[in-house]
């Protein structure tokens, strides 16, 4: 078996939503602003991949919440593992 190394020093973050066929919202199931106009509840999720396409880290929070903001926790986890990488956001 041969385990490849991971590719760091360049680490790309993106933002996804989820939708839920529910009629009401519960816990994280937020409604919120959804790219394909779903008046459902939805949650998103925050993505750091690395080069090769895996990721070393994500979030789940809730929709009603800024996609902005779900980066700077998410950012914070990263760092404490990773000693030299550089972030390229979806743009």
């Amino acid at each position: 078996m041969v385990i490849q190394k991971r590719r760091t020093e360049v680490i790309y973050y993106d933002c996804t939503n989820f939708y839920f066929e529910i009629e009401e919202a519960e816990d994280d199931k937020q409604f919120g602003v959804s790219k394909e106009n779903r008046p459902l509840p939805i949650v998103e999720m925050g993505l750091f991949m690395d080069r090769n396409g895996i990721p070393p880290a994500f979030c789940i929070n809730p929709e009603n919440e800024s996609e902005q903001l779900s980066l700077i926790p998410l950012e914070k986890k990263l760092k404490a593992h990773l000693k030299k990488w550089a972030l390229a956001p979806e743009g």
